[in-house]
């Protein structure tokens, strides 16, 4: 391609402004289309110039601004691949416990917590389910299913009519059930998970996980 042919960004921007104002105009009566074109263009370029300089600031304000549980994450796991495992959970459950005490403004305001930021409602469900993973992997089974109690006693997820959020919902449950499987055995896991049988959709994760709860006790038998 030749330098000729070349079109530098502001050509582009003339070229794109002119094929706008022209459809814009399309359906007006002949005699006015290029008088109507012409405030049209100004206005598109006007738009641009205003538009242009607010999108690129915010872009560069969203690459400087470090998401709160990346930066929570990656500090804990640091500790946690490096030996300090009670330093990191202590930490990840003081952090929910503050949160939880702030519920009503994670989905608003957001709750400020130094030195990792503020914190919505999306990374505290981030949260909820790194410290579940991390209480199971200690062997604080106990622990494991007080922190699936926070989502699993909101009944109203269960209820929801999207999909997705149902799915999530079980999720928890299914999550305790495994911890109390761990500590009381499959029996109490069966008994538990009786009380969330979906008798509308046999192949539901619940229904599935206490078949084979209840596949596996034939076979210890």
């Amino acid at each position: 391609m030749t330098e000729k042919n070349k079109k530098t960004f502001f050509e582009s921007f003339i070229s794109i402004s002119i094929d706008v104002s022209k459809a814009i105009t399309e359906e007006f009566p002949s005699r006015y289309r290029p008088f109507a074109r012409v405030p049209i263009f100004f206005l598109l370029a006007l738009f641009s110039l205003i538009a242009a300089p607010i999108v690129l600031f915010l872009k560069l304000l969203r690459k400087s601004t470090i998401n709160p549980f990346f930066k929570l994450r990656t500090e804990l796991e640091t500790k946690w691949y490096g030996g300090a495992q009670d330093e990191a959970l202590s930490e990840l459950r003081k952090v929910r416990e503050i949160l939880i005490k702030n519920e009503g403004k994670l989905s608003f305001k957001g709750v400020q917590i130094p030195p990792y930021g503020k914190f919505k409602f999306d990374e505290f469900t981030k949260i909820l389910w790194l410290l579940y993973h991390w209480e199971f992997h200690s062997g604080n089974f106990h622990e494991a299913t007080e922190v699936c109690d926070y989502f699993i006693e909101k009944g109203e997820l269960n209820n929801s009519k999207r999909k997705s959020i149902r799915t999530y919902w079980e999720e928890w449950v299914l999550n305790k059930a495994k911890a109390i499987h761990k500590t009381d055995g499959g029996t109490a896991a069966q008994e538990y998970l009786l009380k969330f049988v979906n008798t509308q959709y046999e192949e539901c994760r619940i229904n599935k996980y206490l078949y084979e709860l209840r596949e596996g006790s034939k076979k210890i038998v």
